[in-house]
Order: structure tokens, then C-alpha cells, then sequence
């Protein structure tokens, strides 16, 4: 390890730079969608802002983990970290579920691909649209419920002076 890692507490420097690598690569989707970094329009299957959203999530949960190291640290952190925590985390949720409302209740036909490789042999099977449409409005009312009831159990935590659940 490098020498800057010897005063670092045990595990944080691994935890920043796994943090590093997931911030790196939501960047790099994030510019793909701003077309920053230029990707074919023919390989591109959803608006730009799906993909903008898609990689602000590995950026959100790239910070939320490394925030977590940080407040490990100091011990739970101050009430500013604590606030940019669930900032962080509200943000990551909603921009991880966007794309699954995009696919799931977005205007246009939808097309759903599954594919199973092995080292012998793949195989690719394209479903009915409605069929992927209610795979992923399950998955995007069930992030709601979640994303609504701990996010109401933290604004019910603050309010009774606590740091939220």
C-alpha cells in the first residue's frame, strides 16, 4: 500500500477507492449522456436523460460510500454529514429508480431482451413489451414504497431530534 494508507484507519483507504472506481464510472455514463464522451446514436435505446440519471446513481452511491467512511471516522460525524447523508441517499434513490419508471411507464414501444450466456453457449429471447413493462412497474412501485416509508421514518427521526433510521 502506498504510504499515505498507514495513518488512514483500517479498511477506509480500500473503501475510498472502491468509492473512487464506482464515482468513475457514473461519471463516465453521465458524460455519455451529455454526450461529453461520444457514443454512437444507434447503440443508444433510452433518452439521454435516462442515462444521465443511470450514472448519477453509481455517482450518488460512489459518495454515499464514502461518506459512510468518513463518518465511521469521525463517529457518527456532525450534523451537517449527517444531513448531507440523507441528501445523498435521496438523491440516489431517485435516480435509480427513474430509469425503471422511464421503462416501465414511458411513452413509446419498449422492447425487452433477456439473454443467458454460459462459457458453452448464449442465447437471447426479445418478450412482449407488456410483459417487460409490468417486470419493471413492479420494480418501480416497489422502490416507491421503500423510497416513501425510509424516507418518512427519517423526517419522523429528525423531528423527534434523532439522525433519522
Amino acid at each position: 500500500m502506498p504510504d499515505w494508507t498507514r495513518n488512514l484507519p483500517s479498511g477506509l483507504a480500500g473503501t475510498l477507492v472502491f468509492s473512487l472506481v464506482f464515482f468513475s464510472a457514473g461519471t463516465a455514463i453521465v458524460f455519455m449522456g451529455l454526450d461529453v464522451i461520444h457514443v454512437p446514436e444507434e447503440s443508444i435505446h433510452a433518452p439521454r436523460w435516462v442515462i444521465i440519471l443511470a450514472g448519477a446513481a453509481f455517482v450518488f452511491a460512489s459518495l454515499s460510500i464514502a461518506l459512510d467512511a468518513v463518518m465511521r471516522v469521525w463517529h457518527g460525524g456532525s450534523e451537517v454529514l449527517i444531513a448531507l447523508k440523507g441528501l445523498i441517499t435521496f438523491l440516489l434513490m431517485a435516480a435509480f429508480a427513474a430509469p425503471f419508471h422511464w421503462a416501465a411507464f414511458g411513452s413509446g414501444e419498449g422492447t425487452l431482451t433477456t439473454t443467458v450466456s454460459t462459457p458453452f453457449m448464449s442465447t437471447s429471447r426479445t418478450g412482449a413489451d407488456g410483459f417487460g413493462r409490468l417486470l419493471f412497474g413492479a420494480m418501480a412501485i416497489l422502490m416507491d414504497v421503500a423510497f416513501l416509508f425510509f424516507g418518512f421514518r427519517s423526517v419522523v427521526g429528525w423531528l423527534r431530534g434523532g439522525e433519522g433510521d
